[in-house]
């Protein structure tokens, strides 16, 4: 029998593989600005630097002449890229010394920890001096292979929901951000390891040692240091340890957090004109009744749009799969949760599920105060994937309440996957490639 740690090296590596080449060049959501602040880390700038209202760095100017020969795909169903333009590209040099300012404002609140691989192959590729496109390829390249190695491992940790864990991971749409220049190229891979590793430690029932107190640490390190994910660390108080241990745990990683926010606060403009950061803040805090009702009519409101762009809408979120998958895909998942083990406590599943909504809520909040207008009563801006570390706490907490009778062999799992993720290949060469003139496709 083939392990599913064993088939999702082998999927994710072929698909991943196939992912990082047929994509075309910063045709990943923010990839463009992913490379670029990735580029700034490896050329020592940690911390970009503010130009009336831009933020980004010095960089040599055949980068920003690079991203803007592929910006006319960025949601143009109807744009395609020649395998000529793909040749230009290959032939344009990084010229370092010729140098311009290239901004990349989102982008540049995240801590250097969430590039260390693609700024570290970024970095060597300068040293041998490799064009552009070759820098870009191979960062994607080293991400996929850390994504693999972070999923390997979750899924040989975690003695139960090995099922559940094999799709969340091959999900089309993390698998292309695996393959993609991107910060949630580690954070997703991460925060499913972090949590295999709480499932057994959990399971263990036992105090936990200085070894795995660090690995702890270190986790959660990396959450109060990407993207704001430092909830992610609240997990830890579910865990049969000394309450001292995971004090000091979480105040590693809240500290860490304020310092790099400290570090970046004079950085963030704002990422749309319709939102006022004050003026929302305000709002909240004198309606929080009438918030918590725009949280809920959001999450009714944008409840399918979420499972879709986590399932995965591809390219600049312009590439559809078709509507079984997204039908399918994540009833499968439910299935192979309420499968898994009841390992839990009542009093923990409820406070695992209350962790979630908590987190939830805070992804959300920080795009309202980010993206949407003054007492909107939805929240503009949502998408799946900020809500993929959540996701594997928030369907073992729901389905330690709930049984399934329904049983499904992982055979079937897997050729369920194969057959998803070639779907997914061929709608992504359809998008962007004129392979297929005659078929008439529209998203």
């Amino acid at each position: 029998m083939f392990k599913a740690e064993h088939i999702f090296v082998i999927f994710a590596l072929i698909f991943g593989l196939i992912f990082v080449f047929i994509t075309p060049p910063f045709q990943s959501v923010d990839e463009n600005f992913h490379f670029l602040r990735a580029y700034g880390i490896a050329s020592g700038d940690f911390i970009a630097e503010k130009q009336d209202t831009s933020v980004g760095t010095y960089m040599p100017a055949s980068l920003g002449n690079f991203i803007g020969e592929y910006n006319y795909l960025i949601k143009n169903i109807n744009a395609k890229v020649s395998l000529k333009t793909l040749k230009e590209s290959a032939k344009l040099k990084l010229n370092p010394e010729d140098k311009t300012f290239l901004s990349y404002p989102n982008t540049a609140l995240y801590s250097p920890v969430s590039y260390i691989v693609p700024s570290s192959v970024i970095f060597a590729a300068k040293f041998v001096k490799l064009p552009p496109l070759f820098m870009l390829y191979s960062a994607r390249i080293f991400d996929l292979l850390i994504y693999v190695l972070l999923g390997y491992c979750a899924l040989k940790f975690i003695p139960i929901f090995k099922q559940c864990v094999f799709l969340i991971l091959l999900m089309p749409m993390n698998l292309s951000l695996g393959a993609s220049v991107s910060s949630d190229a580690a954070l997703i891979p991460i925060s499913v390891l972090f949590f295999a590793l709480l499932v057994k430690l959990y399971q263990n029932k036992q105090d936990i040692n200085y070894k795995y107190c660090i690995m702890l640490t270190l986790f959660s390190l990396f959450f109060a240091l990407t993207k704001q994910y430092i909830f992610m660390s609240f997990f830890v108080l579910l865990l049969p340890m000394k309450l001292n241990k995971k004090i000091i745990i979480l105040l590693i990683s809240i500290f860490a957090a304020c310092l790099w926010s400290c570090v970046v606060k004079n950085l963030y403009i704002p990422l749309s004109d319709l939102a006022n950061p004050i003026a929302q803040l305000k709002f909240i805090l004198s309606n929080p009744l009438m918030y918590l009702f725009i949280l809920v009519m959001t999450t009714i409101a944008k409840a399918f749009r979420l499972i879709v762009t986590s399932i995965g809408v591809l390219g600049w979120q312009d590439t559809r799969l078709d509507i079984i998958t997204y039908i399918t895909y994540p009833l499968l998942i439910l299935i192979t949760a309420l499968n898994g083990e009841k390992f839990l406590q009542k009093a923990d599943a409820v406070k695992m599920f209350l962790l979630t909504i908590f987190s939830y809520c805070v992804i959300v909040t920080l795009i309202y105060l980010s993206w949407t207008s003054p007492k909107a009563f939805v929240v503009t801006g949502l998408n799946g994937k900020y809500f993929t570390p959540i996701l594997l706490p928030f369907l073992v907490s729901v389905t330690q309440f709930l049984k399934c009778e329904i049983k499904i062999k992982p055979v079937f799992i897997y050729g369920y996957s194969f057959l998803i993720l070639f779907s997914a290949v061929i709608s992504v060469l359809m998008r962007f490639y004129n392979i297929f003139p005659n078929l008439y496709y529209q998203i």
